[in-house]
């Protein structure tokens, strides 16, 4: 409701629907926008997962299966389908939104959301394996991180500590990210404030 309210409001946006776990969806829409550039492709579909099923004593691999399926697959096939209108645009630009709960320097401090967890570092893999791959043609595939953002997400994963920040605060600070991000500043995950996310 609030995407179709916001369609409604400005001219130079357009909404449509999309389950990025259906490949005959995301096939659609590439071709609904063939001959479109796209100056950055963001992937930022993404899902926590029930956390009540990603931890030592109860995973449920089908859970598991389901984020990887939203959060690493989703991602992978977008890129995919979308390069030719990536390749036809000035910016080129691939960019996929990871978490630092994807970082094993940083899984010390907290267990718990196994399944999130490890497809936030599969993408991060998969994103620097294609970055690796497409550079030379022009093509900057990166990874942004949105910080402790106060949505759903974040309170469903029973966070309630110092440290969250608003959506408005974490857009103003991708946008700068995204701006900024080039082939040669592509390396280790970035967070909006700016600052690499270690491994």
């Amino acid at each position: 409701d609030e995407l179709n309210a916001l369609d409604a409001k400005y001219d130079n946006l357009t909404v449509d629907e999309l389950d990025v776990t259906d490949d005959s969806e995301i096939a659609a829409l590439a071709v609904q926008y063939e001959g479109t550039p796209i100056d950055v492709l963001l992937n930022n579909a993404g899902v926590l997962g029930d956390v009540e099923k990603q931890n030592a004593q109860n995973i449920d691999y089908d859970e598991i299966k389901f984020i990887m399926d939203v959060n690493v697959y989703g991602p992978m096939k977008m890129a995919k389908a979308f390069l030719p209108h990536v390749a036809a645009s000035k910016q080129k630009k691939i960019l996929t939104m990871t978490s630092g709960l994807g970082s094993m320097a940083l899984t010390q401090r907290l267990g718990r959301f196994y399944g999130y967890r490890m497809s936030k570092a599969a993408v991060n893999m998969a994103m620097r394996a294609m970055h690796a791959d497409l550079k030379g043609e022009g093509y900057v595939i990166g990874l942004i991180a949105p910080g402790q953002v106060q949505t759903e997400l974040l309170f469903a994963s029973g966070f309630r500590g110092p440290g969250s920040i608003t959506v408005d605060e974490s857009v103003a600070g991708l946008l700068t990210v995204i701006d900024g991000v080039n082939a040669e500043t592509v390396g280790l995950p970035v967070n909006y404030d700016g600052q690499a996310i270690p491994w």
